[in-house]
């Protein structure tokens, strides 16, 4: 199937394209649900950023507080490695420096689902923590990546992100997932970067959030929809989210 290239004025908002996409791939897209899994069940090792070494090759980075992790951080984070064309994708775990700020979820415990949430996929992934005070931001990354970089971001992350950083068009691909943004700025008053691309996920997962799962933390039907079990069961356990506390996304 032949590439169709598109020219949009500057004025174009990303929701625009995001719908226009998935018009264009209509209800037989297809693409693979789930990466080969792996047998070897021993745990994922988090890295700081000032740690990451040398990579070749063509990485794609994903950050968040996954505060939890849900199914649709799994999803993309499974999509990009097959659609993106990556070796692999190296996954920041925000750490704020104040983390009262936030209020979010001890980073131990954050770490601990990320590694339940990713354990078939450890020998695609690089999670990494961030270094208090330290950004993973293009050029943190980029000194340990001899090759490519793309970035990976939520709609509703990117509208915000787009708006302040002055890296945009130095990465490779920026990678834009779909989600459902009730009060989504139309149209973008600022410059479209032209390597944006949209990644393929599951529609009902649009709606899935971080933020959906606290809200409905003691409701079992809806959260069986948003996260592993194996992560409902480690919330349970340790009695997470019930606090009225606000948490970070």
């Amino acid at each position: 199937m032949k590439r169709i290239i598109f020219s949009l004025p500057i004025s174009c908002s990303l929701s625009l394209v995001l719908s226009f996409s998935t018009m264009l791939a209509g209800p037989s897209t297809v693409y693979a649900s789930s990466l080969r899994e792996v047998s070897n069940k021993q745990s994922l090792q988090p890295l700081l950023l000032s740690n990451l070494g040398q990579l070749k090759g063509t990485y794609a980075i994903y950050w968040g507080y996954f505060d939890p992790p849900t199914l649709a951080h799994k999803e993309i984070i499974v999509q990009a490695l097959n659609q993106l064309g990556i070796d692999k994708i190296i996954v920041v775990l925000n750490n704020p420096k104040d983390s009262d700020k936030n209020n979010s979820t001890d980073i131990n415990q954050r770490f601990k689902m990320m590694d339940i949430l990713l354990q078939d996929y450890k020998d695609k992934v690089i999670l990494v923590i961030q270094d208090e005070g330290q950004k993973a931001d293009y050029h943190t990354v980029k000194k340990h990546i001899d090759g490519k970089l793309y970035a990976v971001a939520g709609q509703d992350s990117y509208e915000k992100w787009a708006q302040y950083e002055k890296n945009l068009t130095a990465y490779d691909k920026i990678i834009v997932v779909p989600r459902h943004v009730p009060d989504s700025k139309q149209p973008f008053s600022f410059f479209l970067p032209p390597n944006i691309m949209v990644l393929k996920i599951e529609q009902d997962l649009y709606t899935c959030s971080s933020t959906k799962v606290r809200s409905h933390i003691q409701e079992e039907a809806i959260l069986q929809k948003l996260l592993n079990s194996k992560i409902i069961r480690y919330v349970k356990q340790n009695n997470l989210y019930l606090s009225p506390l606000k948490q970070v996304g």
